[in-house]
């Protein structure tokens, strides 16, 4: 593993706390899965009785998800075999700023485009393409500020469905799910810090957590899961998990020194207690097996979707102490979650924005509301009270759930 030095990304007092500091600013949506990572949004008072459409937008082909900070939002499109980074304003969809470069569409047994998601911190935006372009821009003008490329100048095999992990922002470090153990550039610069090395990437996220008072890093790899330093990249830990295709998809929720983990294609998942000399599976089954959507985890309890795209699937509820099921239901079908105010918000790949009670008592939805035409597989993201959704061929919508400003006020 190549290094070069790195200087000390966070302060010492921080890193006990650190899964609740990567939060860029209060009720943005910084990133994919959110401000901390796991899919869940600390907005409360949130109103789904009415969910009506604000604006829509088309923003080209692609599974690449939302971010919204301080007014502005970003996702990225193709268009014509070329990939699109777009800007727009939160509020009303307009246009801000756009970059584009030659990428193929690549449909492989879908319609192709994008599958990572815009990173947004310290004022730059960063995006990863399935061809491994490695992008920084500034988030308020779209200059360019860095581009490397992770199969040139690496050596990092594609995977099958292109590089799909979104990009993470640690202190100095922006890591990305290339290689078989993740890759960190200089944020500032895009000068290598660290790489694992050649080999097949995973598509998952890289998660930040604390291990043993040092800032790490969750990297879901094709054949692994791996610890990593972030200082150095030096691995901590590496749980074998082989899934066919070598699709681990889903990203790891990382709670305390445990890992929930999971990947479809019959697999199934597990709790990873990390803690000790050597990671031990605390439990397994088939129960959820996410394919790619990935689970939450709230009280206890993960909720997820087990089962392939484009056949039967459940939502589930189990227990992340022993992966027992509490509940099931296969009344939204296949679809992504994310969690706010003690509400399961997930989209189906129909078009339907589906709200829910997140409760161990049972499968009960709050609100059912048709927003979108075409394949949904991408996660939405909530901001400042409205849900940002997109489908397969472009199309995004933002809906209200902001609570009228008499009732919020009580």
């Amino acid at each position: 593993m190549s290094r070069r030095a790195f200087r000390s990304p966070l302060p010492a007092y921080i890193v006990a706390g650190l899964i609740c500091v990567w939060t860029a600013y209060g009720a943005d949506w910084p990133h994919y899965r959110g401000p901390d990572y796991n899919g869940i949004s600390t907005e409360k008072n949130l109103n789904f009785g009415n969910m009506s459409e604000l604006w829509k937008a088309n923003v080209d082909t692609g599974f690449s998800s939302l971010a919204v900070v301080r007014g502005l939002l970003y996702t990225m499109g193709n268009r014509d075999g070329t990939d699109v980074v777009h800007c727009r304003n939160a509020e009303n969809g307009d246009a801000v700023w756009s970059y584009s470069y030659p990428c193929k569409l690549d449909p492989n047994m879908y319609e192709g485009g994008p599958n990572a998601t815009p990173t947004v911190s310290g004022g730059k935006v960063y995006t990863v393409s399935k061809e491994g372009h490695l992008l920084c821009f500034d988030a308020k003008t779209g200059k360019k500020h860095w581009e490397r490329n992770a199969v040139r100048d690496f050596g990092a095999s594609r995977p099958a469905w292109g590089f799909s992990g979104s990009a993470t922002v640690i202190g100095d470090a922006v890591i990305f799910n290339v290689g078989p153990a993740g890759l960190a550039l200089h944020k500032d610069t895009g000068e290598t810090l660290w790489s694992s090395g050649s080999g097949i990437s995973g598509y998952a996220t890289p998660v930040p957590y604390s291990f043993r008072d040092e800032v790490a890093v969750v990297i879901f790899g094709a054949e692994r899961l791996n610890g990593a330093r972030v200082v150095d990249g030096k691995s901590l830990w590496s749980h074998k998990w082989k899934t066919d295709y070598e699709v681990n998809a889903a990203d790891p929720v990382v709670f305390g020194n445990y890992v929930f983990l999971s990947s479809g294609y019959g697999k199934g998942c597990a709790v990873v207690d990390v803690g000790g000399a050597e990671p031990v599976a605390l439990w397994t089954n088939k129960e959820i097996r996410n394919h790619f959507s990935s689970s939450v985890l709230w009280r206890g309890h993960v909720y997820g979707f087990d089962g392939n795209a484009n056949r039967r699937s459940r939502l589930v509820c189990a227990t992340s102490a022993a992966g027992a099921v509490k509940w099931q239901t296969e009344d939204v079908g296949f679809g992504s979650v994310i969690l706010a105010d003690g509400r399961l918000i997930m989209l189906n790949e129909g078009g339907e924005l589906v709200v829910a009670t997140a409760t161990q008592d049972g499968y009960r939805e709050v609100a059912r509301k048709h927003i979108l035409k075409g394949k949904c597989w991408t996660a939405p993201a909530l901001s400042n009270g409205r849900i940002y959704a997109r489908a397969a061929g472009g199309d995004l919508v933002c809906i209200d759930v902001r609570m009228p400003e008499n009732e919020g006020a009580k």
